[in-house]
């Protein structure tokens, strides 16, 4: 991904940030590979519960008041319970997923990484200060 997508898509997400509250925004396509042309559109997966009980277009027509950019944007707008579905049936959620770039996941449960390691390491009984010896038996009966 170029610069001006990067800034261009974390603005976007800013934005809907502001609004729908996402809690998922991936960008796929040429732009996420990198094999985009100058005039390319853009590629989003938008996951958010806002979508609920909102027909499939008027999710989409809702967005493009979020993108003020001359580029196109192609927006999939889907509930955290459809895009749970569609990303494990074949088809272009799938692809995205497996090929897209996440620009933003406002989760609330979402950890950061080093939130994760840290809860990952106390379930192991691991300090920052234990030496590598005492990490690996630390709990263990000798």
């Amino acid at each position: 991904m170029d610069k001006e997508t990067a800034e261009i898509s974390k603005n976007f997400a800013e934005k809907l940030k502001k609004g729908i509250k996402p809690e998922k925004i991936l960008l796929f396509g040429s732009r996420a590979r990198g094999d985009n042309f100058k005039t390319s559109d853009f590629d989003f997966i938008i996951v958010s519960e806002k979508f609920k009980d909102v027909h499939f277009l008027d999710r989409m027509s809702g967005i493009y008041k979020y993108w003020d950019n001359d580029y196109l944007i192609e927006p999939l707008c889907y509930t955290s319970e459809e895009f749970e579905m569609k990303k494990k049936q074949i088809g272009i959620v799938k692809k995205a997923v497996e090929e897209g770039i996440e620009i933003c996941n406002f989760k609330p449960n979402n950890l950061n990484r080093k939130t994760k390691i840290r809860e990952i390491k106390k379930s192991f009984g691991i300090d920052k200060n234990s030496k590598p010896f005492e990490r690996e038996y630390k709990n263990r009966d000798l």
